[in-house]
């Protein structure tokens, strides 16, 4: 005579273990948990690449106010004609004040071409203005204008070189005159060629 047996009388444990798998169910799970890892790990290594592959934010070329600073040993700087003038202005001051004590009361610079007119204005010192009113007539003014030429003849080295360093332009000839009765004074440079400013055209 069988009796029928309660499952309840049993342990869980011994329930669980007396169910076996079967082949079949057991090599679709190995699969499943096959493709479940192999899906994580791709989506980390996706992850990885991107960060490590992604790129700055696009900025607009507009947005950066910066200029670009000029390599070393590029070449001259073009500048505008204001600034080419400006910078002869100063340098001629400076020379003045350097080799007679005083410099110009004014100092207007005008770029004609291939031509650079310099004007001084309040040039003489208190030697020269002596010399004119002690000595008078031509001697006085004769004597001045030839302090003052030996002065820019044996300073044309640096006139030169000043001018070419700010112009980008030789210096081919000098012409000078003083008037000693206004105390102004005239240079004239003639270049080799018109400089170019910063429009790109020749003036």
């Amino acid at each position: 005579m069988h009796t029928k047996t309660d499952p309840a009388l049993y342990p869980i444990s011994s329930r669980v273990d007396s169910v076996k798998p079967s082949p079949a169910n057991a090599d679709h799970q190995e699969q499943t948990s096959l493709q479940i890892e192999t899906r994580y790990q791709g989506v980390n290594l996706g992850s990885s690449q991107a960060n490590a592959t992604r790129t700055p934010a696009y900025e607009s070329p507009g947005t950066d106010d910066r200029q670009p600073t000029p390599a070393s040993g590029s070449a001259l700087t073009v500048k505008t004609q204001g600034e080419i003038e400006a910078e002869i202005s100063q340098e001629i001051k400076r020379f003045q004040i350097e080799y007679l004590g005083r410099g110009p009361d004014d100092v207007r610079v005008f770029t004609l071409g291939n031509l650079i007119l310099v004007r001084l204005l309040g040039v003489l010192t208190a030697a020269e203005k002596h010399l004119v009113t002690e000595i008078g007539g031509a001697q006085g003014r004769n004597l001045v204008k030839q302090i003052r030429t030996q002065l820019i003849e044996g300073s044309r080295t640096r006139i030169d070189a000043m001018i070419l360093k700010i112009t980008g332009v030789k210096v081919v000839s000098l012409h000078h005159d003083i008037s000693t009765v206004t105390g102004e004074e005239i240079l004239v440079f003639t270049l080799a060629e018109s400089p170019v400013f910063r429009n790109g055209k020749k003036r």
